[in-house]
């Protein structure tokens, strides 16, 4: 199941570099042709901006400089037809060199930006959602359910007895076992869900249109798959999980996590490695 869903993002993820990479062609294909009927004197090539920063976006940085590269040629063709040799070629030829600087600083600006952003949203250690992003997306999330009256389900997760691993096996261990969780949960939920670390070893499910019953299925499913895990590995540690399922959304974003992760506490007093479960309606 897990590499079943690994493949699927990987072909979504790939389909839509695909996608983007072929908008991104047939543009500097345009802009060429549009460039290469105007006048000379009419400067066209802020247009080639536009690929080159949507494939630059949504592709990576590898291919948005290949079409920098693209979008410069592709004017510099389009400059000797305009021209129609009124303007001497090395002169073409050192605009055509300005132009594809411009358009790799701005792609590399680019990248750069959208890596700052990511990071800033997502934790360092397992590149799942942190708190900040988790809870955008929750306001969000409010919002819709909201509208379309559609419950929504909050999940807590603490890892019991994880500072035992921390204190004899060390660190690495400790990592190996949140990466491995943040893994597992993340081949599980679905796109329209989201996972996140809170910080420590607390880890939060959204799960979207999803009632009391459909959370702790899949809870229960979470659970067995993390053991079996945990238990391969041979780490001493087990789950408690709080559930917090919302007809009604009168509460703030904080009160209704806070609900969750009175569940999770919850749990814990009772034993460790069990499931609590409250609705608000």
């Amino acid at each position: 199941m897990i590499i079943m869903n690994q493949i699927i993002d990987s072909t979504v993820l790939n389909n839509q570099k695909i996608h983007f990479t072929v908008i991104g062609f047939v543009l500097v294909l345009l802009f060429g042709f549009i460039d290469s009927l105007i006048d000379y004197r009419v400067s066209f090539s802020i247009f080639y901006v536009l690929p080159v920063v949507l494939v630059t976006w949504y592709t990576g940085i590898r291919i948005g400089i290949l079409f920098s590269i693209l979008s410069s040629a592709m004017w510099f063709a389009a400059s000797l037809i305009s021209h129609n040799q009124q303007a001497p070629l090395p002169i073409i030829a050192w605009n055509t060199v300005v132009r594809l600087g411009f358009f790799i600083i701005i792609s590399s600006v680019l990248h750069y930006f959208k890596s700052e952003r990511e990071n800033a949203r997502m934790d360092y250690l397992t590149r799942i959602a942190n708190r900040r992003h988790f809870e955008e997306m929750l306001s969000n999330e409010i919002q819709r359910s909201n509208r379309y009256n559609h419950p929504l389900s909050i999940i807590y997760m603490d890892v019991d007895n994880f500072k035992t691993i921390n204190d004899n096996l060390g660190h690495r261990a400790g990592d190996k076992v949140l990466t491995a969780i943040s893994t597992i949960i993340n081949s599980h939920i679905r796109s329209s869900d989201a996972i996140a670390r809170l910080g420590g070893d607390e880890f939060a499910i959204l799960l979207v249109e999803t009632d009391e019953q459909e959370a702790g299925k899949f809870i229960k499913k979470v659970q067995y798959e993390l053991l079996l895990a945990m238990e391969s590995y041979t780490f001493p540690v087990t789950f408690s999980f709080g559930i917090a399922t919302f007809y009604s959304f009168t509460k703030n974003i904080r009160e209704m996590m806070h609900i969750a992760d009175s569940c999770m506490y919850h749990s814990k007093k009772s034993g460790k490695n069990r499931i609590s479960l409250q609705v608000v309606r």
